[in-house]
């Protein structure tokens, strides 16, 4: 296995990691990737955060009834040698506490401008190399 392979395969299990948590709703889980100085764009009020924001993404968890569901089609990912990017194509599921069905589609590239957020309108799709970890 190369180092390449190794890399690859860390960075689609912290992107399964959080698939999960945010599926589950937990908030420390879903940000426990996140760095201290990162910049986040999401579908969350108030749409833009800088920093970890648990008791925010706590309280738009909070707004859906029961899981949050969501899968992501035509993925690509490219790592640099410092950075890698996803993209591809999230489908968000579930009922909002409202009584409100979502079930759509939200495209993720880091060059398209949505650039942040997928899996279940949430998920990584930057990280960068730090202390020889991807965050």
């Amino acid at each position: 296995m190369t180092q390449r392979d190794i890399e690859e395969e860390a960075i689609i299990a912290m992107i399964m990691m959080r698939a999960k948590a945010i599926g589950e709703k937990d908030a420390k889980d879903a940000l426990s990737f996140h760095t201290d100085d990162c910049v986040e764009f999401s579908l969350a009020p108030p749409l833009v955060y800088h920093g970890k924001h648990e008791a925010g993404l706590q309280a738009w968890f909070d707004s859906w009834e029961g899981a949050i569901g969501g899968d992501v089609q035509d993925v690509k990912l490219t790592i640099g040698t410092d950075v890698p990017f996803w993209s591809g194509l999230v489908n968000m599921t579930g009922t909002k506490t409202d009584g409100t069905i979502v079930d759509f589609v939200v495209p993720s590239n880091p060059g398209s401008g949505e650039a942040r957020r997928a899996m279940a309108g949430r998920a990584p799709a930057r990280f960068r190399s730090i202390r020889n970890g991807w965050q």
